[in-house]
């Protein structure tokens, strides 16, 4: 391969990868080598209307990536950045799915005993900041390098390895280790980022959950995000890391669930269709489906029975009635099954999460560590068992190649 050669291939991915930095490089050059003094609200603001404007402009019609020459409105929808139907279902999965991790840092900055919150660290210059990576760096590296990437490794697999790998290398900030287990997360936050448009077919969803995640960044971390040593930074990140997992169960059931789903599929390796879900479903997988939840039921049943017996006597009355009621209401569902036939495994695993997660804060109140403990686990294990599919295959119909 020449020169020449290598340079065309080169250049789409060069200028994709340079442009979702074009507007803070631009406010960079403004502030530094012209002298001229910009509050952070300013510099955000001229960052966006510069990233906008580059990207709409020169894409579609100079650029012409990835779709050659075509209008702003086709490559607004091409790269996935349309209105989808039932558009509050994307922007409600987006608002769960950034929850997640949020939760994990907060969760991880706490237990290093050293986060304080304070209302400062959530204003309108983060919130106006954090609209072009939540945008543009979605359009970008989910929409057009993705798009770029299926086309040139004839597999969706590898372009999603690709594509989160080269998200992480352009958010490292430094050799130092903490530095490189901070990019790490960054490219772990991209596969999330990145499964939610693939499952939803669409980028309205990652748009939200990227500019939640930017926007309350600071409010869940320690001050100036100063962890020190090495219990602090393996609690947060870890902690940070499970929580990106659990984002991307959330996703993956909810998607599924509520077919959120877009209109055309994004990932494709020929040109773009609208999408037709498949309704089909046996009969065999029905009846072994509503087996599975009644089994779910009954575990449920058993589970809080046996636990509420073993503390009965640390067990307040609030507690102690909360939990009858719950049992009782799985034996109902359990009995009267077929007339109620309706899936809810969802939905009872999530109460049933909740009221171990309620009753272990109420154990914890009272002194009572090893209950606590054993009633947050079992919180947990409900958690999952609610978000993981259990069947193998995959609902999503997009089709690639190795």
């Amino acid at each position: 391969m020449n020169i020449l050669t290598f340079r065309r291939t080169i250049r789409p991915y060069a200028l994709t990868i340079a442009f979702s930095a074009i507007g803070f490089l631009f406010v960079y050059l403004l502030k530094y080598l012209f002298k001229i003094e910009l509050t952070k609200l300013e510099m955000s603001l001229i960052a966006f209307v510069v990233t906008s404007g580059s990207v709409l402009l020169l894409f579609p019609a100079v650029f012409k990536i990835p779709f050659g020459k075509v209008s702003i409105g086709d490559f607004i929808k091409k790269t996935g950045l349309y209105k989808p139907a039932q558009t509050y279902k994307f922007v409600f999965l987006g608002i769960i799915a950034a929850l997640f991790p949020l939760s994990g840092m907060l969760i991880g900055s706490q237990l290093t005993g050293k986060y304080v919150f304070s209302f400062s660290t959530i204003t309108i210059s983060q919130a106006v900041f954090s609209l072009t990576p939540g945008i543009w760096e979605e359009v970008l590296y989910r929409g057009v390098l993705m798009i770029l990437l299926i086309r040139a490794t004839r597999s969706f697999h590898k372009a999603f390895a690709i594509q989160v790998l080269l998200f992480g290398l352009a958010h490292i900030k430094g050799l130092d280790i903490v530095s490189l287990i901070d990019a790490f997360s960054v490219l772990i936050l991209a596969i999330a980022f990145t499964y939610i448009v693939y499952k939803t077919r669409s980028l309205i969803p990652a748009i939200i959950f990227h500019y939640l995640h930017d926007t309350f960044l600071f409010a869940v971390q320690l001050p100036g995000g100063d962890y020190f040593g090495l219990k602090d930074n393996a609690l947060f990140f870890s902690s940070f890391w499970v929580s990106i997992a659990l984002s991307i169960l959330v996703i993956r059931k909810l998607s599924e669930r509520f077919a959120i789903h877009g209109q055309y599929d994004l990932y494709t390796l020929g040109d773009q269709q609208p999408y037709q879900q498949d309704q089909s479903t046996s009969e065999e997988k029905q009846q072994k489906k509503e087996r599975r939840n009644k089994r779910i039921l009954l575990i449920n049943v058993i589970g809080f029975s046996t636990i509420m017996f073993l503390s009965f006597n640390e067990s307040s009355l609030f507690v102690q009635i909360f939990i009858a009621i719950f049992v009782i209401g799985n034996l109902v569902i359990f009995f009267l099954w077929d007339k109620i036939g309706r899936n809810v495994e969802l939905q009872i695993n999530l109460l049933a999460a909740f009221i171990a997660f309620v009753t272990s804060y109420d154990y914890y109140s009272r002194g009572s560590r090893y209950v606590y403990w054993v009633w947050l686990l079992l919180g947990c294990v409900y958690l999952v068992m609610g978000f993981v599919k259990k069947r193998k295959g995959d609902s999503h119909p997009v089709e690639t190649a190795n």
